[in-house]
């Protein structure tokens, strides 16, 4: 079963455009169509997903025709469709926490979309960051996104570096409170901490 999805995502970079963006739609469909279990998760992405978005993000890639940028955009979204549909339960979170394995699927899954800003494409510098936000945006709502997890360590090392917006859009609130902290502090500074400071003219 992983061998036949692995040749799918082979053609998903062949040079004759409607063969590439058949097989992407084949090899969508076919993840998606098939249950959590049937194929072990990490494997799908180490031996097939991955190693189509790194094809997909060589420099060279854009010299197949003007219309890759398609199948990049393409590619990005579906890898996060599957890892959307698979990563919940063991082995990349048990008991409602994210394993040190999901940390690490998920730090490749985001090294691998942030490779795709690369390209001078419209297309995929406003794709790309929505796909990224969205399945923040789902970690966070299961609560395997949260301040001093590994996951949330992982995710920012690098994530902040490509999308310095991308965190306080997520999370205004831990924005709200450093900026009062700041203000407060500041306003505390002004005053002087004794009498002896104040200097009369």
């Amino acid at each position: 079963a992983l061998a036949v999805r692995a040749s799918l995502a082979q053609h998903c970079c062949h040079p004759v455009r409607e063969i590439r963006q058949s097989a992407v739609a084949h090899l969508q469909k076919l993840l998606m169509k098939t249950g959590p279990g049937d194929v072990d998760v990490v494997e799908l992405f180490e031996r097939v997903l991955f190693p189509l978005a790194d094809d997909l993000a060589r420099p060279d890639i854009s010299r197949l025709d003007g219309a890759i940028e398609d199948t990049q955009m393409a590619a990005a979204s579906m890898l996060c469709k599957v890892f959307l549909n698979r990563f919940a339960g063991p082995p990349l979170v048990v008991d409602g926490v994210a394993t040190d394995l999901l940390v690490s699927l998920f730090s490749g899954l985001l090294t691998r979309l942030l490779a795709f800003l690369r390209f001078r494409s419209d297309a995929l510098r406003e794709g790309v960051p929505e796909s990224v936000k969205n399945v923040l945006l789902v970690l966070k709502t299961q609560g395997l996104l949260a301040p001093g997890a590994a996951l949330w360590t992982a995710t920012w090392r690098l994530v902040d570096p490509v999308l310095p917006d991308l965190k306080p859009d997520l999370f205004p609130d831990l924005y709200s409170a450093a900026d009062k902290g700041t203000a407060n502090g500041m306003a505390a500074a002004s005053v002087p901490s004794s009498p002896s400071a104040i200097h009369f003219v």
